[in-house]
């Protein structure tokens, strides 16, 4: 006779599925946590870039010799793909102003990217001498 011995040594086939599944769950998380911080770098590059791309063409229009409102929209070329501006321009309260070299204009930049997915708006009044 043979003696066998009782004990097994080793893993079921039903411990082996619990720890599969339970890796496949961590596995899951990660890359949705992953997919998560990406999307967060990116819309923290352009809540960063924004501003500065606002400020350059705010820069632009206070060079420009114009007087009139205008409405002008572009984007950055090479050095931004994907970013797009657009500027309004008006005359604010001229009545209040007579007598004063310049008027106040009210100056609308828009900063948008792939075509309006994430935008940035800011406003700002300057007074703009005579010219």
């Amino acid at each position: 006779m043979f003696n066998r011995k009782t004990s097994q040594h080793g893993f079921t086939l039903l411990e082996i599925l619990v720890a599969l599944s339970i890796v496949a769950i961590m596995i899951g998380a990660v890359f949705k946590l992953y997919a998560q911080t990406l999307s967060m770098a990116d819309m923290s590059r352009f809540h960063t870039l924004a501003p500065m791309l606002a400020g350059k063409k705010l820069t632009e229009f206070e060079t420009k010799s114009s007087d009139q409102a205008i409405s002008e929209s572009g984007d950055f070329g090479n050095d931004f793909p994907g970013y797009s501006w657009a500027v309004t321009t008006a005359t604010v309260g001229e009545e209040a102003f007579k007598g004063i070299p310049g008027a106040l204009t009210r100056i609308d930049i828009k900063i948008t990217r792939n075509q309006g997915e994430m935008s940035w708006e800011t406003r700002a009044y300057r007074l703009l001498g005579s010219r």
